[in-house]
């Protein structure tokens, strides 16, 4: 419910921001160029992203006591204690979506719009590093993208070009799992392997985006077009852990991250004016 509101309120903003500029371009209405007016097409395009995340928190491995404890055994607390430590994951994938605006173009050639795009995305990537004794393997997804941008540029009878910037939205995807081994005696049959998934989680968060593009006429009311976009987001989150492993090992624990996307986007466009 809070993925689609996010959504629905950047929609939103967009098109009232739409009918504002449409109502500049009916006050123009003498401008030659075919980018007056609202449009609307489909794109379609490539993705790749650096997320990088500080974690920090605390955990405590807790051993129940067995029927027979083994050599070097004691119950409670076998291993514990604060940690801190950083990591970032590279990725790419594709993008394909819609997207609507209004351009107001003056006799002079300026061009001022605004564009509203939602794009499914699949632009993942994972890495595996060591923390201590433990294997972490972390995969980051992004799986959907909403921009409402502002336009600026110039425009004539067959080409317009100009810069972006505005607000983004996205879907990210992120898993977290933890790989190696802890041991509650000093024989080998006394280790556990911890094999677990602390981290799983699907979230919309808010950012900021800048780019450029550039489109050409080919047709009277048909346009097609390229451009980049700039997309950086930054949000926290705070995870529990709390894995029982058999009926000997148990781990109590949080997680905090502070995690930082920022990824670049190059779309091609078709678009139908009016």
């Amino acid at each position: 419910m809070k993925s689609k509101a996010a959504y629905g309120l950047l929609v939103g903003v967009g098109f009232l921001a739409m009918a504002a500029t449409a109502q500049a371009a009916d006050a123009y209405t003498a401008s030659a160029s075919p980018f007056n007016g609202f449009y609307m097409g489909v794109h379609a395009g490539y993705g790749w992203a650096d997320t990088a995340v500080d974690y920090d928190g605390a955990y405590a491995i807790s051993a129940s006591s067995p029927d027979a404890d083994p050599p070097g055994y004691d119950g409670g607390i076998v291993d514990g204690g604060p940690f801190q430590d950083d990591f970032s994951v590279n990725s790419k994938g594709a993008l394909l979506g819609a997207h609507a605006g209004a351009n107001f173009v003056s006799d002079s050639g300026m061009l001022l719009g605004m564009e509203v795009s939602g794009s499914w995305a699949d632009i993942s990537g994972e890495d595996t590093f060591t923390d201590g004794d433990a294997s972490v393997t972390a995969e980051q997804t992004i799986g959907a993208i909403g921009l409402a941008q502002l336009k600026l540029g110039f425009a004539n009878e067959t080409a317009a070009i100009y810069a972006l910037g505005g607000l983004a939205l996205g879907q990210m995807e992120t898993s977290a799992g933890l790989g190696g081994s802890e041991c509650v005696g000093e024989e080998p049959g006394d280790c556990v392997d911890l094999d677990i998934v602390n981290i799983n989680d699907k979230q919309t968060v808010a950012g900021w985006t800048i780019g450029a593009g550039a489109d050409a006429m080919v047709s009277e009311n048909v346009s097609i077009g390229v451009t980049y976009n700039y997309v950086r987001f930054d949000y926290e989150n705070s995870y529990d852990v709390n894995e029982q492993l058999l009926s000997v090992i148990s781990i109590l624990g949080e997680v905090n991250t502070d995690t930082s996307v920022s990824a670049h986007l190059v779309k091609a466009s078709v678009s139908y004016h009016f």
